[in-house]
């Protein structure tokens, strides 16, 4: 289970549908998601304008300067805080609660979880037990700046 996030830019764009008719549209980003027991996994993409956005740092000073009225939406379709954003994030003060804590094993850092390893509500090919308990995707970048995940490419 997890929880995808997206910046509206407050710009609008134009998409053409499977009919062929053009609609214009709110301009979306996929900022990333939030799973239980992982790192968030921010999303590695480029802007509409071409900005390389590949860390938390360029994520934000994108939408400080080029989204001045733009806003944060759950996949859900709830607004959420620029604060609560950035905190979702990086996880600031947050500790594993649940299996995540009970199951961590601070030897187990950076080591594949194995399925004789894990809890039983992850397990994946590419996880790796990080700090803290919790798990990321071995193919995707570690935040320098924050407890989370970089990856590139589509994800759901």
């Amino acid at each position: 289970m997890g929880m995808n996030y997206y910046l509206h830019t407050g710009r609008k764009t134009k998409k053409t549908c499977d009919l062929g008719f053009e609609h214009e549209i709110d301009e979306v980003i996929h900022v990333g998601k939030s799973s239980y027991g992982r790192y968030f996994t921010l999303h590695e993409t480029v802007s509409p304008e071409d900005d390389v956005l590949d860390s938390l740092k360029a994520w934000e000073e994108y939408f400080e300067k080029k989204c001045p009225d733009g806003w944060f939406e759950d996949e859900d379709g709830t607004r959420v805080t620029y604060d609560f954003m950035k905190d979702c994030i990086t996880r600031t003060g947050w500790e594993p609660s649940g299996n995540a804590k009970e199951n961590f094993r601070p030897e187990l850092i950076g080591k594949k979880v194995r399925e004789d390893e894990s809890p039983g509500w992850f397990y994946g090919e590419y996880d790796v037990w990080g700090e803290r308990g919790f798990v990321h995707s071995s193919i995707a970048k570690l935040g320098k700046d924050g407890l989370y995940a970089i990856f590139p490419g589509d994800f759901s």
